[in-house]
């Protein structure tokens, strides 16, 4: 048995290696250069490609992703990891300089989360040759991105790559001081061609209801958080963003990211008043409240939801939510804090029903995070 441990050992240390000593070669026969690429603009010297086998693919079929990234010109050293010591056993396959976003008609698709298993011993990357591409291979499902439901899906790549922002790959560098070695940041990021595929179901298959009222009153956005990011109410001109890119976010973080270059740039925390006229608007109802499931599924999508779901599949029961701060905090009761909020909520058990509201709010100090909280945030009139 020992003899077999230290024998897969060695394998998995030897692909580490090659795989992080070696830019511009196919990471297996099968992701192979295609004869014809179209790769995206070249942005700094580099671009990204993105192919997929076919244009048509079945509800629940996988779709294979064939990625191409490449140093064409660049005058720096350009890396697909930080220029840090990593595990040798991370799936190099997957860099995390390397997005997926797949949109349909109501925006992008919210990823699932995935493990990436690490470990091993430290490797330093090794930057791209010039004009030698590295060919990457993906999937749809390993990234939990598969569309559930016929249409049309619009997929690209965007790659954020990274420079050598230290003198040295060092292993002293996990145990610096933050002072001393601040966390690496992309240098810039581009976007691959645009790859549009159809998403079909058999004849027979029944067909989901729609609410679609709401393409009367609001439109879907483009931001700098990518396509169709926002909500815009066309009676108030506000844009709404994403619950999906505030939820884990502490308040304290969220109002540092709004000023100046920050994340948040030019957003500012929605109020009450405009919460209650944005759920009105969308419901139809003067109160800003439902209990139909078909809105409150349409708006949690809409809003890049839903960000907490539970289910049981012996029952057949299932509950998915969204929880969204506004406002300032009122006063303090002890060490927490009183924030106003609204609440979404779409549960299978007609106990607890759907419905859209005001919640009361949550008691919280402004620097706890929760994945299933986000925050309001709008810009415009």
């Amino acid at each position: 048995m020992n003899h077999v441990l230290i024998s897969l050992f060695v394998l998995f240390f030897s692909c580490g290696v090659a795989r992080a000593q070696t830019s511009g070669t196919s990471s297996s026969p099968s992701s192979a250069p295609e004869p014809t690429r179209s790769w995206g603009p070249t942005t700094n010297g580099v671009h990204v490609n993105l192919s997929v086998n076919k244009l048509t693919y079945a509800v629940g079929e996988d779709v294979p992703l064939h990625i191409g990234l490449e140093n064409v010109s660049a005058t720096q050293p350009i890396y697909e990891e930080p220029f840090r010591p990593h595990g040798g056993f991370f799936d190099r396959n997957q860099p995390t300089s390397v997005s997926i976003a797949v949109l349909d008609a109501d925006g992008p698709l919210t990823s699932e989360s995935l493990l990436r298993i690490g470990g091993g011993p430290l490797l330093c990357p090794s930057p791209l040759s010039q004009g030698k591409p590295d060919f990457l291979e993906d999937s749809l499902r390993q990234r939990g991105l598969l569309p559930r439901k016929p249409g049309t899906y619009k997929i690209t790549i965007t790659w954020s790559p990274y420079t050598a922002d230290v003198p040295t790959c060092d292993s002293n560098l996990l145990h610096a001081p933050q002072a001393k070695t601040p966390p690496p940041k992309p240098i810039f990021s581009i976007v691959s061609n645009p790859v549009y595929i159809e998403i079909e179901t058999g004849p027979d298959s029944p067909k989901e209801p729609e609410f679609t009222a709401w393409e009367n009153y609001f439109s879907l956005v483009d931001t700098s958080f990518g396509d169709k990011t926002a909500l815009l109410d066309r009676a108030t001109q506000l844009e709404w963003l994403r619950l999906r890119f505030t939820a884990g976010l502490t308040l304290t973080q969220i109002r540092a990211q709004t000023s100046g270059d920050g994340k948040f740039a030019n957003w500012r925390v929605a109020t009450s008043e405009e919460l209650h006229r944005f759920f009105a608007d969308f419901a139809g109802d003067f109160e800003g409240k439902s209990a139909n499931p078909l809105i409150a599924r349409k708006l949690q999508r809409l809003l890049g939801g839903p960000l907490e779901t539970f289910s049981d599949p012996k029952t057949g029961w299932y509950r998915n939510s969204s929880f969204g701060f506004v406002g300032d905090p009122t006063v303090p009761e002890g060490d927490l804090l009183h924030y106003k909020g609204g609440y979404i909520l779409e549960d299978s058990d007609i106990r607890v029903g759907t419905r859209i509201d005001l919640d009361s709010g949550k008691y919280t100090t402004p620097d706890h995070s929760d994945p299933s909280w986000g925050t309001f945030l709008v810009r415009g009139e």
